[in-house]
């Protein structure tokens, strides 16, 4: 689900040489050709290197202004205006963020409109104005068509929100606030911070519907983090409940991308569709367990 997918690009998986390389050609093509039509696309290149790579925020939203400034091209236009709202909230000026979107929905005709309404739900809801981005949602659930892209997952946003704030007790509600709250840590580039809140979360509401997904969302950042062993240890804890197959999928997962140990990525594989043979992740696994299988009879 676009929602909660993490934007940030790890640093480690990038040569540092490179990045240089990488600026120094961006300055030059913004030196040299101030005036073209690549300048706005410059812009806004450089500005995703600073916002996802370098985490340099400020300098990001420089970029994206001028990217959004800068052209006549409506896509971009609306990209950048897009990512100036996201840095925003990487800024923790999610107040800023709503302003932008709003009036540059306000701008546009009605069809037009939706990536940023899509967009304007989730900042509302890392903003903690759930009632308004509930109300949103219903609003973009009964606008967008059922073949756009973003529809699957504002229902199936829609739905989460139904479920773990909407319709439980005030207790719940809590549970739901901090759990919003660790996700827009995590859009600020703050994963320890995050991590502990979902661990301090689960811990203090363990029977609360939505403590095994912040079970689940702390093991997701040892993962993204490199932290192999620990996210292994946690998602193993979640590996018999509600989220058994997604966790031991994960688990698989970390052996086969990350470890390339793949005796122990068949293994929980093959878990899966031993255990879980009801699971949307059953045709994936077997997909991949015949991959392996062939590889293996190469070698």
């Amino acid at each position: 689900n676009q929602f909660f997918r993490n934007p940030f690009v790890s640093r480690s998986s990038i040569v540092t040489e490179s990045l240089q390389e990488t600026f120094a050609l961006y300055d030059s093509i913004l030196t040299t050709l101030p005036a073209t039509t690549f300048s706005p696309q410059a812009h806004f290149r450089l500005g995703e290197i600073k916002y996802r790579i370098t985490r340099d925020f400020d300098g990001a939203l420089t970029s994206f202004r001028a990217a959004e400034t800068g052209t006549n091209d409506r896509a971009l236009n609306l990209a950048a205006a897009s990512r100036l709202a996201d840095v925003f909230v990487a800024k923790g000026n999610p107040e800023s963020a709503l302003n932008i979107l709003n009036d540059k929905i306000a701008s546009l005709p009605d069809r037009q409109q939706d990536d940023l309404k899509v967009k304007r739900c989730y900042v509302l809801l890392l903003s903690g104005a759930i009632d308004s981005a509930e109300y949103y949602l219903t609003e973009l659930v009964n606008d967008l068509s059922v073949k756009d892209d973003a529809f699957n997952d504002v229902l199936e946003l829609k739905g989460f929100v139904d479920e773990h704030f909407s319709r439980v007790d005030e207790d719940g509600k809590e549970v739901f606030r901090n759990y919003i709250s660790a996700e827009l840590l995590l859009r600020q580039a703050k994963n320890i911070e995050a991590q502990a809140l979902f661990r301090q979360t689960a811990k203090q509401y363990p029977k609360a519907a939505i403590a095994q997904e912040c079970l689940f969302r702390a093991a997701e950042i040892d993962q993204q983090m490199g932290h192999y062993e620990a996210a292994i240890n946690a998602f193993s804890e979640l590996s018999t409940g509600d989220w058994g197959d997604k966790a031991a999928t994960r688990i698989a997962e970390i052996y086969d991308m990350e470890l390339a140990d793949s005796e122990s990525a068949l293994k929980w594989y093959l878990t899966i569709l031993n255990e879980y043979e009801n699971s949307l992740l059953s045709e994936p696994v077997r997909y991949r367990i015949r991959e392996l299988t062939k590889e293996k009879e190469l070698n």
